[in-house]
């Protein structure tokens, strides 16, 4: 995640003067950038390329720029080849010196400078770009070239931006880190300068995204190689390449672009299969649908089946002697019908007559009762 040193003039901004020297940048990287044994493994991905050199050339010499606590010189000594690192922290090349590795404090760039043309089988700046402005960077990359035998390698490590993750957060936890290098840039530099032949390396992805099992967002964002680096080689005879080819043929890590393209094959697949499920099951209901509609149309029939009978018998009843004997009965009963409230209304009135011819004379009795004291006295004792 952090880098195990820095280099350059141009890198010397107020906080890395601050953690150069302080104890503090060391305490730092053995926090975050890991042991020993585990960069050490990581490194090893480079011995491929390197191992050719030493039959190449049998003093096969290397230069490790910002070399930190020296895992790669470690590495490179352990495999026969002599190497020197020089880095800024002088608390980084006192671990190295502890364990009897060759390193010097110094500036990174300005070492370069100084070693003689086509000195050196390997250059190597593990984890440097990324603390340096790119003209920096371009002043190493053409410093490597020239200081470097035919068919020498330059090797660039720096945080890899294609793993999102990387890019967004885990690249600012380092103080001194000033822009992440996408990998495009730093080939193409690499190959502006000269080499001869360029290889963009992603030895720390996930190793289960060689598995093919499903991919999830966060695959995606941080499952590329946390780190990326540039192998660049000079030019030379054929012969003295060739022993290369096969370092620099085989397929090494996945980008961005491979990874988020198995993610949609994936999901396209996903949606898919969504999509032939609902298909089926609208299939289902279109079947239960065509049952029930089959039902419906059966019940129908049978209705106008019925409907039709009893059209047929009515017809009959319609068509027969005693429909045709009794029609006269019917229209005697409907013709009674209408004028049997006519009937009604004059039995009324007629009961009603007696009641009108009777009352006034009932009254004019009353009125003469009542003018007669002695009537009256006789009517009273008998209620009485």
């Amino acid at each position: 995640m952090t880098k195990e040193s820095r280099g350059g003039e141009g890198d010397r901004s107020d906080v890395g003067i601050c953690l150069m020297g302080s104890g503090f940048y060391k305490a730092f990287e053995d926090r975050h950038r890991g042991s020993r044994d585990l960069i050490k493994e990581r490194l090893r991905v480079y011995l491929p390329f390197v191992e050719p050199l030493k039959k190449l050339y049998p003093e096969c010499r290397a230069v490790d720029l910002g070399c930190g606590r020296g895992e790669w010189l470690e590495l490179l000594g352990e495999v026969g080849i002599e190497a020197c690192g020089v880095d800024i922290d002088a608390d980084m090349v006192a671990e190295c010196r502890k364990l009897g590795l060759n390193a010097e404090e110094g500036d990174a760039i300005s070492f370069l400078r100084n070693l003689p043309d086509e000195s050196q089988a390997v250059v190597s700046a593990i984890h440097v770009v990324e603390h340096l402005p790119f003209p920096e960077v371009q002043t190493l990359a053409t410093e490597a070239m020239r200081v470097l035998k035919p068919a020498g390698l330059l090797i660039l490590e720096t945080p890899n931006p294609e793993n999102l993750v990387v890019a967004g957060y885990h690249f600012y936890v380092d103080p001194t880190h000033m822009r992440p290098v996408p990998p495009q840039l730093l080939s193409f530099l690499t190959e502006y300068c000269g080499y001869c032949r360029t290889k963009i390396l992603r030895p720390r992805e996930d190793p289960s995204l060689a598995v093919d099992r499903p991919l999830g967002v966060l695959d995606v964002l941080g499952g590329v190689s946390a780190d990326y680096a540039v192998v660049a080689q000079k030019k030379a005879l054929e012969e003295c390449l060739a022993p290369f080819d096969r370092a620099f043929g085989a397929a090494q890590g996945m980008n961005m672009e491979s990874l988020a393209g198995r993610y949609d094959a994936q999901q396209n697949e996903k949606i898919q299969g969504i999509g032939g499920m609902l298909n089926e099951k609208i299939d289902n209901i279109r079947e239960i649908l065509n049952r029930q509609m089959t039902t419906l149309q059966s019940e129908r029939d049978a209705f106008q089946k019925q409907t039709t009978e009893l059209q047929a018998l009515l017809q009959a009843v319609y068509n027969s002697t005693s429909w045709r004997i009794t029609a006269p009965m019917r229209r005697a009963k409907r013709l009674l019908m209408k004028v049997l409230p006519g009937i009604r209304r004059v039995s009324v009135e007629a009961v009603r007559l007696p009641s009108r011819l009777v009352r006034p004379v009932l009254a004019k009795t009353a009125r003469w009762a009542a003018g007669n004291p002695h009537l009256v006295s006789i009517v009273s004792k008998l209620l009485k």
